[in-house]
């Protein structure tokens, strides 16, 4: 599960994915393995040895489990200050339409976490890290 929920988030922040991991009930003693078998590096960047164990990690994965690291990574984002990816792990998170994961995905007002005017709105998204 620590695997994917790396693979789930691409921003690569590790304070994000151990909050989210914990929230999971997920140790720092879980990363071993993956650290030591090389696929994973958790330092300043959360990466994959490669971008296809990334992508394998992911498609191996169940859809409930995949549903669960969108949903904690969500939890722990919550009260953060990127309303845009909360919203993104949100409505990853669900199985059935939500007019308010719509509404947080469009950015409109209202919506959890939405701020209009927001420094939020105006910052470009970072780039996978892998």
């Amino acid at each position: 599960m620590l695997l994917l929920l790396a693979a789930a988030d691409p921003a690569g922040d590790p304070v994000l994915l151990w909050r989210a991991a914990g929230h999971l009930g997920i140790t720092a003693a879980a990363g071993t393995p993956a650290i030591d078998a090389g696929p994973l590096s958790l330092g300043l960047w959360v990466r994959f040895s490669h971008p296809l164990v990334r992508s394998a990690v992911w498609r191996d994965a169940a859809p409930v489990d995949r549903r669960t690291v969108h949903a904690a990574l969500a939890a722990v984002m919550a009260d953060g200050d990127e309303p845009d990816r909360w919203a993104w792990h949100h409505s990853q998170s669900l199985t059935f339409p939500d007019e308010d994961a719509a509404k947080a995905l469009e950015g409109q007002p209202g919506a959890r976490g939405h701020a209009a005017g927001s420094p939020q709105r105006q910052r470009s998204l970072r780039k996978p890290l892998n």
